[in-house]
């Protein structure tokens, strides 16, 4: 019986001296390449094989092993598969544990199903070989190319996953609020900000800068401060975003640009999601779709500026002006600016909020602010502590590509 199952022992003790040897002596490679081979690409599709054909008069020896290499190509792939929807994931230790598995399974079902053939039908290892005539030179012919092909598939695999010493890349990714890669916001109010966890990290070979640019369904909607990473370097930092209109599907698209890379025009890498706003729909008007630009230079020709559109708010000696229009009310004009009746009642002299006539000025609290390059709506509303629609409402924003250094802006709603 010890001699009949002696090929699966052997299979079953090596898959078990490779996950030995990876696990407890991780400094001798050369040993870890040479028994993980065969684990991978030989040991899964023959232990399968023996149990699928335990009669030795299935297959001939040649035929098994080319067939193995084979099944083991198929086999890994799907066991890796399995792993990536599991909570294991796609790692070295689930890896081995399950192809180990799997090689120790195949084995023992095969030595279960040889018992039940007599013992000459038996599939068994025999050390001699068959002669030349028996074989055929176009069976080895064929078994060959099964095998080159199998060897040489898991090499492109291997150069393929494997970063050589000259590959450089940078890494560029979107977390959700837990810090992983799901949970992403999928649903918005309009008015509503949505915050994600944009990473980058430095495989280049070299230190590189970085500045990071996005947008909503095409619409400029914010930009980081220009990044100087390290070579290995990792960046994480938090993005608030503020949809400024209501529609399913639209695009998030956060776009990478790196210093030297010609046409800067073109994202060096790019990672986008979807979001549905819920609310008003807001009657679309033409836009230009901004490209993106590069901070200007001495070299550099100097960008044409949006032509911004004229503010709602304008400043004055004692705050934010306001046009009163007909149909405002105290109470409409505080909800259109983030800014309570009783607040603008008070910046006017008024003892409690009362009537306002159409064309007369109104006082409204606020302050001015110069954006600075880096700037986004976003960050802008964040550091006063208002909504970009309150910022967006008092400068007659409908575009927030219009927002660049060096324009001053209405902030309603705060101390001067």
């Amino acid at each position: 019986m010890f001699t009949r199952n002696i090929d699966l022992i052997i299979a079953a003790a090596c898959a078990l001296a490779t996950v030995a040897v990876v696990l407890l002596v991780p400094a001798l490679g050369p040993i870890r390449i040479v028994l993980g081979l065969p684990f991978l690409l030989l040991l899964p599709g023959y232990a399968l094989l023996a149990a699928l054909y335990p009669r030795k008069g299935d297959l001939d020896p040649i035929e098994r092993v080319a067939l193995s290499f084979g099944l083991s190509i198929a086999i890994v792939p799907l066991i890796g598969l399995g792993l990536n929807y599991s909570p294991w994931g796609i790692r070295l230790n689930p890896i081995l544990a399950f192809v180990t598995l799997f090689i120790v399974m195949g084995a023992g079902a095969a030595a279960y199903r040889r018992r039940a053939v007599p013992a000459e039908e038996a599939f068994a290892i025999n050390v001699s070989l068959p002669r030349w005539s028996q074989v055929g030179l176009a069976r080895v012919a064929a078994v060959l190319i099964v095998v080159l092909c199998s060897i040489g598939f898991g090499a492109a695999a291997f150069l393929a996953t494997s970063r050589g010493s000259s590959e450089s890349f940078t890494e560029f990714y979107i977390l959700g609020p837990d810090g992983r890669a799901e949970g992403y916001p999928r649903t918005l109010e309009l008015g509503d900000s949505l915050t994600v966890t944009l990473g980058v990290v430095n495989h280049e070979g070299e230190d590189a800068g970085y500045r990071i640019e996005a947008t909503v369904a095409e619409k400029a909607a914010g930009l980081t401060d220009r990044l100087r990473l390290e070579d290995g370097e990792r960046w994480e930092e938090p993005m608030t975003l503020a949809p400024n209109q209501a529609g399913n599907s639209q695009e998030v698209e956060f776009l990478l640009y790196k210093d030297g890379v010609d046409g800067v025009d073109e994202a060096y890498r790019a990672v986008h999601l979807w979001v549905d706003v819920k609310g008003p729909q807001a009657e679309a008007t033409p836009q230009p779709k901004p490209t993106a630009t590069v901070s200007p230079t001495s070299a550099a020709s100097p960008t044409p500026l949006p032509t911004p559109p004229p503010p709602v708010l304008t400043a004055g000696a004692g705050g934010l002006v306001y046009v009163v229009e007909p149909d405002d009310t105290l109470t409409s004009v505080g909800e259109r600016f983030g800014v309570s009746p009783e607040a603008i009642a008070a910046a006017n002299g008024m003892p409690e909020p009362g009537p306002i006539l159409a064309g007369e000025e109104l006082m409204i609290p606020g302050t001015t602010y110069v954006v600075q390059a880096g700037d986004s709506l976003a960050s802008i509303a964040a550091a006063f502590g208002v909504t970009p629609a309150a910022i967006m409402e008092a400068n007659g924003i409908a575009d927030a590509s219009t927002i660049y250094a060096g324009r001053e802006v209405a902030i309603p709603g705060v101390a001067p």
